[in-house]
């Protein structure tokens, strides 16, 4: 399977925390609050490198990662002309620009709270959607989660890397002013919903890694998690990524159902495993993921050795790692 790179720039955190902030770079020209990503567990599993735009934009506790990397340490943006990108900028942005502003109020700014909410913070900050001035080589910027024009540098940039194996991340509400086809916002905030609940307490004040994400990253399943959420058609819109998750529980569920009915032939094992497994049907129509589906693993995981079920493994063995920690 080819590289798969995710290129975050100006247009891919959604918030800065400057109650928590993060370790000042190069590229700080006034502050350096922490920024916080719309997925970033997904983005840590879907990808084989995180190349962000330069270190500022990049949560704190990631930093260190043997699979982040900053362009502007690269050289790829040492014969950027200023002018050059802002002529582009500016050249691209008069036709969409008040579309933009228009969708962006209604589908971020009034409802702030609950869209920062929904990136995991639990915790007491000051975030914002911005950041202060950024030195990005030659250029001067900030990075906005709400502005258009942030994608369109985003995008300057990106077409100065020419790597095919490059994919584009703006935040998920800067992606739904573009060809949804271009970028795979829709697809890791699927990703994210279905992986959260399993993995808690990752996204903290200081950033979303935990050690455990570099096992998880050479998982025998991971690759056809992978292969599985790219076949998904999913555009970013969350009542129906609320709709494909709780789709792919009860696929899961009725995968345990049957491995476990198929393996019991007595019969008071099968009436109490079908108890079992009436308890988890109930448990996941409250919103919950059922500790008893995790008990069943064991049970599931020899039935998902075929190419077409082993996402499911990977899912799997999430809850799994949630339980022993």
């Amino acid at each position: 399977m080819p590289k798969r790179i995710a290129f975050i720039g100006l247009s891919g955190p959604l918030f800065y925390d400057y109650a928590n902030p993060a370790k000042r770079t190069h590229a700080d020209l006034a502050s350096s609050p922490n920024p916080i990503l719309a997925a970033p567990i997904s983005l840590m599993l879907l990808f084989d490198e995180l190349w962000f735009l330069t270190k500022s934009l990049c949560p704190n506790n990631l930093r260190n990662s043997s699979f982040v990397k900053f362009v502007d340490e690269s050289g790829h943006l040492d014969d950027l002309d200023p002018r050059d990108a802002e002529k582009w900028v500016e050249l691209n942005s008069s036709e969409l620009q008040k579309t933009a502003y228009d969708f962006i109020r209604a589908e971020f700014f009034d409802h702030y709270q609950t869209v920062l909410k929904s990136t995991g913070v639990i915790w007491k900050g000051a975030c914002d959607n911005h950041s202060h001035g950024l030195k990005i080589g030659p250029c001067e910027a900030s990075a906005n989660s709400a502005s258009f024009k942030s994608v369109l540098f985003d995008l300057f940039v990106h077409a100065k890397l020419g790597d095919p194996r490059v994919e584009l991340i703006a935040n998920p509400y800067l992606e739904r002013l573009m060809e949804k086809s271009i970028f795979p916002a829709g697809r890791l905030n699927f990703s994210e919903r279905v992986i959260g609940p399993r993995l808690t307490n990752w996204q903290s004040p200081v950033g979303p890694y935990q050690p455990e994400i570099d096992d998880l990253r050479h998982h025998r399943f991971l690759k056809d998690y992978r292969t599985w959420v790219q076949q998904q058609d999913i555009s970013f819109d969350e009542k129906e990524a609320s709709e494909r998750r709780e789709a792919v529980e009860r696929e899961i569920s009725s995968a345990m159902r049957k491995a476990l009915l198929d393996k019991l032939d007595d019969g008071s094992l099968v009436k109490n495993s079908a108890l079992l497994l009436g308890k988890a049907a109930l448990d996941f129509a409250t919103g919950g993921i059922s500790g008893h589906l995790s008990d069943a693993a064991e049970a599931v995981k020899k039935t998902v050795e075929t190419r077409s079920m082993r996402w499911q493994g990977f899912l799997l063995d999430l809850e799994r790692t949630q339980q022993r920690s």
